[in-house]
């Protein structure tokens, strides 16, 4: 009889082991999702709490935190698609906060007061623990079987790509899958990262002597000749550049510190255009033109195009480049990035007056049309006639948006010459295409702005390929 009992408690034991292991895993597209049970839920009557609740129906889990607006602005777009599609899909809002720490943003948020979508709260979540992300937005689809389909940013949720879901047709949707637990900023070299992972994506490598700061440049041909040597590798002093780490999402420039002095070095500059690379070669002022003589015109970033195609192009066409010198010195840093970047992308650059179009914002009169009523910040593109939203927004927000519609890559330099704070708070409703001057100018006019075109002579950085 006892060794029936203690049969049974080893059997339950693995059971509960089993199933614990199963709830921590990391999940990708095509896993199967295991029963996950939620302790912290409002907004979902009754009193069974498991995703199985949903059985036969797709589900998407929508994760956002309270300070993401960008995640609250989407919340009643989420509703519509719950109530358009009740009969086949489950919406569940995914917050990293609990019940008492959203007290306030329960109290003071219209949206989220009014939004009914269930919410499962809570820090320490099976969800969290299966879908590891870095940043809000970020949602997770999982078809009516289980199986997990794709994991996106927030712009996937349209009704065409929800009807896919539920028709078991492929996502046609940008895949998000980051990349956790580093970060690259805080290595001294990008080659030593857990036993050189990233070897693969490495382009061009440089060793820079302490001595003399002579080059040994090698190319991704030459990979053979170091990958495996100490001296390549544990090089304290180099330039290498890196195509962009698949699922690695952050984008930036941080400084290269030295691990026992803590002196910089270097920098790191993570997943950048190569116009960008070169302005800050050149160290030119922000926002300057970069021109691209003689071809090249991939490296420009396809800002108007969708986010699908745009995912892709920056996959092609993004870099990590980082350099590290001894005796750091700014302008000696530069000459190296710009010799490394001559080297590897074949272009010199130089500086040029040059006659470029601009898109001039500025005010048509002084009255304060656009403050704010208050409420939630919410900036909502409709794709209606409803038009563009800002509510509460800052004015740099409209800018941005502005500047991100009406511009494509070969289109005019935009300068707002408003003189209006970027932390000013307004309340706007633009019911026209950023593309159509004269129709936005209509729009514009409500709230004392204007928009015109003209040609200005400014200095601009030009690329020309080497032949």
């Amino acid at each position: 009889m006892r060794c029936r009992i203690i049969t049974l408690v080893f059997c339950i034991v693995l059971m509960v082991s089993s199933y614990a292991q199963e709830k921590s895993r990391r999940l990708f597209i095509g896993d199967k999702m295991p029963d996950v049970a939620f302790s912290e839920v409002i907004n979902y009557p009754g009193t069974m709490r498991k995703l199985s609740d949903f059985k036969g129906k797709s589900i998407i889990l929508d994760f956002w935190n309270k300070s993401c607006t960008n995640c609250i602005a989407a919340f009643p777009k989420m509703q519509q698609f719950q109530e358009k599609f009740k009969d086949d899909i489950q919406v569940l809002l995914i917050g990293y906060e609990t019940t008492n720490e959203l007290n306030k943003l329960f109290q003071n948020s219209p949206i989220v007061k009014n939004t009914t979508l269930p919410m499962i709260l809570g820090k320490n979540q099976d969800l969290r623990m299966l879908f590891p992300h870095m940043g809000e937005p970020y949602a997770v689809w999982i078809d009516k079987n289980g199986i997990v389909k794709a994991t996106t940013n927030g712009t996937a949720a349209t009704s065409e790509n929800i009807q896919d879901l539920i028709a078991g047709r492929p996502l046609k949707v940008p895949i998000r899958e980051d990349l956790i637990g580093f970060d690259l900023d805080s290595y001294s070299s990008l080659l030593t990262i857990n036993n050189g992972m990233f070897l693969k994506d490495l382009l061009y490598y440089t060793k820079i002597s302490s001595s003399n700061l002579g080059f040994s440049p090698m190319d991704s041909s030459d990979r053979g000749e170091w990958e495996d040597g100490e001296a390549g590798l544990s090089s304290k002093y180099y330039s290498l550049i890196m195509r962009k780490i698949k699922g690695y999402n952050k984008v930036g420039i941080s400084l290269l510190l030295d691990s026992i002095t803590k002196k910089q070095k270097g920098f790191i500059f993570i997943q950048q255009s190569v116009p960008l690379l070169y302005a800050n070669a050149y160290n030119v002022p922000e926002g300057t033109r970069v021109v691209i003589d003689n071809g090249g015109a991939e490296y420009y970033d396809p800002r108007d195009s969708t986010s699908l195609y745009r995912n892709k192009w920056a996959e092609n066409y993004t870099f990590i480049y980082a350099a590290s010198i001894p005796y750091y010195d700014a302008e000696r840093f530069r000459y190296i990035m710009r010799e490394d970047l001559k080297r590897f992308f074949g272009m010199n650059g130089r500086l040029e007056v040059r006659p470029i179009p601009h898109v001039i914002l500025f005010r048509t009169n002084k009255d304060d049309r656009l403050k704010t009523k208050g409420g939630d910040s919410v900036y909502e593109d409709t794709g209606t006639e409803k038009g563009k939203i800002f509510n509460n927004c800052i004015f740099q927000r409209f800018v941005i948006s502005f500047r991100g519609n009406y511009l494509k890559r070969e289109d005019p330099i935009f300068v707002d010459e408003t003189h209006i704070s970027p932390e000013k708070k307004i309340d706007m409703i633009l019911k026209s295409s950023f593309k159509d001057v004269q129709a936005m100018n209509k729009e514009l006019e409500k709230y004392g702005l204007g928009v015109k075109e003209e040609v200005r002579k400014v200095e601009v950085l030009v690329l020309e390929k080497e032949i």
